[in-house]
C-alpha cells in the first residue's frame, strides 16, 4: 500500500500555520496545489494569503484561478472583486461582485466590497443600497466592517443631500 498525498491535509497544515503565525502558510497551500492542481480550495486559500499581504495581483490570480475550476463559486467570484478593489479597478470589482451575487445574493463579503467600489468610484446611491444589503446579512464576528459601512452610509447621504443642495 502506498502514500497517496492528500491536498486536504495540506490545507489542514496550512490553516494550522496561519493560526500560529509561523509563516509556512503558502508554503502548505503550494504543497496542496502541487498534489491537486484543480484544488479550488487552495487557490481561494492563497488568494486569502496574498490578499492579506496586500499582493493584489497575485490574490487576483489566485482567485481567478479558482474561477476557472469552478465557474458557479460564489466565493472564488468574491475573491476576485476583493482583489481587484485593492488594485483600485473598480469597474471590475463591480463585474466581479455582481457575478458573485448572481451566485449567492447573501455573501455578505461580496455586498461590501461591491458597496466600497461603488462608494471608491463615487457612486454614493448604489453604494448606500450595497451596504444596506451588507448589513442586512453582516453576522457579529465582522465588527469593523460593520461600523465602517454604517459611517460610509452616512457620509453617502451627506454627500448625496449635499449635491441635492446645489442643485436647487
Amino acid at each position: 500500500d502506498s502514500f497517496k498525498p492528500d491536498p486536504k491535509h495540506y490545507l489542514e497544515l496550512g490553516m494550522s500555520s496561519f493560526i500560529v503565525q509561523d509563516g509556512f502558510e503558502r508554503m502548505y497551500y503550494d504543497f496542496a496545489l502541487i498534489v491537486d492542481p484543480r484544488c479550488t480550495e487552495a487557490w481561494l486559500r492563497k488568494h486569502k494569503y496574498y490578499q492579506d499581504q496586500n499582493n493584489f495581483e497575485q490574490a487576483l490570480f489566485c482567485a481567478k484561478m479558482a474561477t476557472l475550476l469552478e465557474r458557479q463559486n460564489a466565493r472564488a467570484w468574491a475573491g476576485c472583486g476583493d482583489a481587484a478593489l485593492g488594485l483600485q479597478r473598480y469597474e471590475e470589482t463591480l463585474h466581479y461582485c455582481r457575478r458573485a451575487l448572481e451566485l449567492d445574493p447573501h455573501l455578505e463579503s461580496a455586498w461590501y466590497t461591491k458597496a466600497d467600489a461603488e462608494y471608491e468610484s463615487k457612486h454614493y446611491l448604489e453604494a448606500l443600497v450595497s451596504y444596506r444589503q451588507f448589513l442586512k446579512k453582516a453576522s457579529s464576528s465582522r465588527p469593523k466592517k460593520i461600523v465602517q459601512a454604517k459611517q460610509r452610509i452616512e457620509e453617502s447621504k451627506a454627500t448625496l443631500q449635499g449635491t441635492r443642495a446645489n442643485v436647487e
